[in-house]
């Protein structure tokens, strides 16, 4: 594929894998039950219209047998390695674009954003849904959140800004056109 397939690819992944982020979040945080409402019937219906949402509920059940958990699930959105729309596949996916589009091995940078998306995707690979949960699910969303912002806004700096800056001619080089 060529270098603007690899374009479209990283703002793919990067929108999807915060839109994931934020879905997750707004269930987790906003719609939290009461502690006698945790895996009720409402809860897990929430959970599932979180799976729904996510185009994840048959990928999900194919994988976790059983009652959907809020754990299970935050681990297959956040983590999922081969799950299209886990922040995990999203981010590896878009470090790859970044590196195809560079020409640098997986394994190095040869920009900010690389360097970013090599930073969070080496975090998703080793954070366990309990360090995560430790963390804070809502922190830890955020901050993936703030990161993915990052990336964009290097992406913007090397591949769309310039230093020059541009100015209407002044009224002397229009009288001499």
């Amino acid at each position: 594929h060529s270098e603007g397939w690899d374009f479209i690819r990283i703002g793919r992944f990067l929108e999807r894998a915060d839109n994931t982020s934020r879905i997750l979040d707004v269930k987790y945080h906003l719609l939290l039950p009461s502690g006698e409402q945790v895996g009720g019937n409402i809860d897990t219906i929430q959970w599932m219209s979180v799976l729904k949402s996510c185009s994840a509920l048959e990928a999900y059940r194919k994988i976790y047998v059983g009652q959907v958990a809020p754990w299970k699930v935050a681990e297959f959105l956040i983590a999922h390695p081969e799950f299209p729309r886990s922040i995990r596949f999203s981010v590896d996916s878009l470090d790859a674009a970044l590196h195809r589009i560079s020409g640098s091995p997986e394994t190095k940078y040869a920009n900010e954003a690389e360097r970013l998306s090599g930073r969070l995707r080496y975090d998703l690979d080793f954070a366990t849904i309990a360090d995560i949960f430790d963390y804070g699910l809502h922190e830890y969303l955020i901050l993936t959140q703030k990161r993915l912002a990052e990336i964009s806004r290097a992406l913007f700096e090397i591949y769309c800004a310039t230093n020059e800056t541009i100015s209407p001619p002044s009224i002397a080089e229009k009288r001499t056109a």
